[in-house]
């Protein structure tokens, strides 16, 4: 059990920090190299990257490995091309996983952790949390924006070590939940006694 005691003697849980984490990126002699064993998306991410105006704008693009779903990037798409109209949800449920997640994962995906008292972090869909972005050539929003997010402490169970954090729009654990997003985090095992924590503006997405 990971813990630590106040001057006072006071058990206090030690907070677990779930950290979003950045894939190692190819040079563009190392793409050229590689490029037959590249797939589309993988050249249009270089591309993007070796477009970017700044080191700055670079490392918003590569800061994450991760993805919107197909869900809701089909939903962006039906928007702007038919005018169909889509009911934003809310709360959003943010869930840790032990396996690897892809953009067709939805609440019935395995690898959700599964230590005693673990649940889903519900976040309301405002702008609170999901305060506006920035940016002229690439829109980029953080989040949670208001203040840093807890999941439950660990109270015991089998020891998970996350991996990736998907977000779901609803929490019945079933194919219906329709997956909105997802990237890597740093590999952190989550101990009894642990709470695992998701900083102030941890997550960055970006958009061309």
């Amino acid at each position: 059990m990971d813990f630590d005691v106040s001057p006072g003697g006071v058990i206090i849980p030690r907070i677990k920090p779930v950290v979003p984490t950045s894939p190692w990126v190819l040079t563009k002699h190392g793409v050229e190299i590689f490029r037959d064993f590249l797939d589309k998306d993988e050249l249009s991410l270089y591309d993007r990257i070796f477009k970017a105006r700044s080191p700055e704008e670079q490392m918003g693009i590569v800061r994450m490995a991760g993805s919107l779903s197909f869900y809701i990037s089909k939903k962006v798409q039906d928007i702007i091309h038919g005018a169909t109209a889509y009911t934003a949800v809310t709360p959003y449920f943010v869930h840790l996983y032990t396996s690897a997640l892809d953009d067709t994962f939805n609440g019935a995906t395995a690898g959700k952790a599964a230590y005693t008292s673990y649940a889903g972090l519900s976040l309301t869909n405002n702008t609170t949390i999901f305060a506006s972005g920035s940016g002229t050539t690439t829109y980029t929003k953080t989040w949670p924006s208001d203040a840093a997010k807890s999941w439950a402490t660990s109270t015991g169970g089998t020891a998970p070590t996350v991996t990736y954090l998907g977000v779901l729009d609803a929490n019945a654990g079933t194919s219906a939940d329709n997956g909105i997003e997802w990237c890597t985090v740093t590999s952190t095992t989550i101990n009894t006694g642990d709470t695992p924590q998701l900083a102030q503006n941890a997550m960055t997405v970006v958009q061309d």
